[in-house]
This record gives structure tokens, sequence and C-alpha cells, in this order.
């Protein structure tokens, strides 16, 4: 498992939630994608693969909420991007917009429970 060789890195570690997700291994890769947010709460890539995640489990309100918390943590550290000139930072505040709207899009749509 990657968290034994790199516990405290959060890129290498969702990398590793990202192929267990591939593979269909959802509980291990939530599972991944918690303890990583436990370490970096504000880190909003691993945030939208959780919302991924629970919408491939049909957990939509979960996937919902995940969304509606990297909404959240985008406006409140938006402007830090252009403030802070630090590569760590940058890249856990971050996101890829045309992925964080598709998967939005595919959550607000799914069926009610």
């Amino acid at each position: 498992m990657a968290s034994q060789y790199s516990a405290f890195n959060v890129f290498l570690r969702t990398e590793y939630a990202f192929f267990e997700e591939q593979l269909g291994h959802f509980e291990r890769s939530e599972k991944e994608l918690k303890e990583i947010l436990s370490l970096e709460p504000a880190y909003l890539n691993a945030r939208l693969l959780l919302a991924q995640v629970y919408f491939k489990q049909g957990k939509y309100e979960e996937a919902k909420k995940e969304i509606q918390e990297v909404e959240s943590l985008e406006k409140r550290y938006g402007n830090l991007k252009d403030a802070i000139n630090e590569p760590y930072v940058t890249k856990l505040i971050t996101v890829n917009n045309a992925y964080k709207n598709e998967l939005k899009s595919l959550i607000l749509n799914a069926p009610n429970p």
C-alpha cells in the first residue's frame, strides 16, 4: 500500500486511491481518501475523488456534501493561490474545474434515494 511507504505524502496517496477506484475497489479508495483528508482537509482534488467514489457507490448525499465542501473551500482559499507562492499549498487548493463541473452535474442529477 502506498501509505506504508509515504504516510504523509497526500499526493502519492491520492494517486493510490485513484487506482483503487479505477479497479473498482471503492471501499479501499474511500478509506484512503478519508485518511488523506484527515491529514489535509483542504486538499480539493482528494475531496473530488471522494465525491466520485461516493457517487459510484450510490452514496449520492455524501457525494453532494463533498462537492459542496469543495466549493466552500474554493471560496475560502481562492485568493491564496495568487498570494502564496508555495507549490505545496497551490497544489492542495487548485482544482480541475472541468472535472469538478462534470462530476457536480452527475451528482446533482443522481436519483434521489
